[in-house]
């Protein structure tokens, strides 16, 4: 079970688990994606929740935690973590990198849910 620092983050949530990125629409969702990976004692792994905010996922303690140097991801951050993923399927395409000024930060996070789910 997975347990919060502070606050739980606003889902759906991106993670990146060592170049495995997942999706979560929910704790329930979340607890069962990350039960069907191998997961290393001792790690934490970068987190984007759909607000933007930056989370560690620490997984001796099982904590998600908001504690982070860099506070915000980017809408380029979170489309070359997507585009870059090792469990990307060998005919999907790539989520463009142009016009990101013209799409909200809310509408790509929901496409790249949408594409990693």
């Amino acid at each position: 079970m997975i347990r919060y620092v502070f606050r739980s983050p606003a889902f759906p949530i991106i993670i990146d688990i060592d170049g495995h990125v997942i999706a979560a629409r929910s704790v329930r969702g979340l607890e069962k994606k990350l039960s069907n990976l191998e997961l290393l004692p001792g790690r934490t792994y970068d987190a984007v929740d759909s607000t933007g905010e930056t989370w560690f996922l620490h997984w001796d303690s099982m904590l998600l935690s908001p504690l982070t140097l860099k506070k915000r991801a980017t809408k380029m951050q979170l489309i070359k973590m997507v585009n870059g993923r090792k469990n990307r399927s060998q005919n999907e395409m790539q989520y463009s990198e142009k016009s990101l000024s013209a799409k909200t930060f809310d509408v790509i996070f929901d496409d790249l849910v949408e594409i990693v789910e």
